[in-house]
């Protein structure tokens, strides 16, 4: 059976890092590595992921001394990862059963389809969902059973997907590349669904699962001018590298059926 390498950049949050990787070790039956992109973390954490590592065969842990971006970050592990399917999580996530047989079930439904991500709670999200409480974690492995027997089988397609989970076959990441590193902590996602999709490739959202997001748990820690620069940045760069793109379609659309 073909192996899954899930990957999460990790930087401090102990409380979260525990959450999310002790969800994966619960809920997670199908061939697997993990790889844990450890960017400057404190004794806390570093101390956390050798205890874990003795007892998890699973585990590899890569270590930066600096706290790396997202995309950075993840395209160093996606260098060392083996599996068939490559799964993006952010450490302030927790899955649920089934999660990740689900989530490779709908990518396979379609040979086109490239990508895949969940449900969740969070609005940050494009596949949030209109939920009248946030949920806790600890009620998380029971709400995502109900909800994958509820929902069981459904998919949607959608134009982007959100990287705090999300599911790609290799030969979709093999034709598309690594993520832009030039992207600072946001967008990085946006842009690399967009690359998928000019290539060809689907994504699609996997109605039948269910992952909590707490969102933006590292950027909080952030200054607020900071985030905003950052995104600024982020914003200019987007447009820098499609906005020519964009213009081009508007104008074939229009020349025909204008």
């Amino acid at each position: 059976m073909r192996k899954t390498s899930i990957i999460v950049p990790v930087h401090d949050l102990l409380r979260h890092t525990r959450l999310c990787l002790e969800s994966v070790r619960s809920h997670t039956s199908l061939p697997y590595e993990i790889l844990v992109a450890d960017n400057g973390s404190g004794h806390a954490v570093r101390s956390y992921l050798r205890r874990l590592r003795r007892s998890w065969p699973e585990l590899r842990v890569l270590r930066s001394e600096e706290n790396l971006t997202f995309a950075r970050s993840v395209n160093r592990a996606m260098d060392e990862a083996r599996g068939s399917y490559i799964v993006w999580l952010n450490n302030d996530a927790v899955v649920t059963p089934e999660w990740l047989q689900r989530l490779i079930a709908c990518v396979e439904s379609d040979p086109a389809a490239g990508a895949a991500g969940p449900c969740t709670n969070d609005k940050g999200s494009t596949n949030c969902l209109a939920m009248r409480h946030r949920p806790s974690p600890k009620r998380m492995p029971v709400l995502g059973q109900a909800w994958s027997l509820f929902l069981d089988g459904q998919r949607e397609p959608v134009p982007t997907l959100t990287a705090f989970c999300m599911l790609l076959k290799r030969e979709a990441v093999l034709s598309t590349g690594l993520l832009d590193e030039r992207f600072q902590w946001g967008n990085e996602d946006d842009d690399y669904c967009y690359r998928l999709r000019l290539g060809g490739w689907k994504l699609l959202v996997a109605k039948d699962v269910l992952v909590y997001h707490r969102g933006h748990s590292s950027l909080l820690r952030h200054p607020p001018a900071r985030r905003r620069a950052r995104a600024e940045a982020n914003r200019r760069l987007l447009l820098k590298k499609w906005l020519a793109d964009a213009k081009a379609l508007q104008s074939l659309v229009r020349k025909y059926y204008g």
